[in-house]
């Protein structure tokens, strides 16, 4: 998976399964770009007919990011627009 950012490869981190009472995810990954630092949160929806599908598109896949902030808040990634 390549980050949204600056398009590196992202290296894996963790799985983590989320607790039974979340009604629409049962698995949160997070993926960290080498080259920005960007954090990437993967959220796995769980499967809820009993056939294993999921009716319900909108929960088929959540991205998270999170970029690195000095000690005021300010974004420390900076990127370059592209012409």
């Amino acid at each position: 998976m390549k980050c949204w950012h600056c398009n590196a490869e992202l290296i894996w981190g963790n799985d983590f399964d989320i607790d039974e009472e979340d009604d629409y995810y049962q698995m949160e990954t997070n993926l960290t770009c080498p080259q920005c630092d960007c954090l990437v949160l993967v959220y796995l929806p769980k499967d809820n007919n009993d056939d294993g599908s999921n009716d319900n598109e909108e929960y088929q896949i959540s991205v998270e990011l999170e970029l690195p902030v000095d000690d005021k808040g300010n974004n420390i990634v900076h990127f370059k627009k592209k012409h």
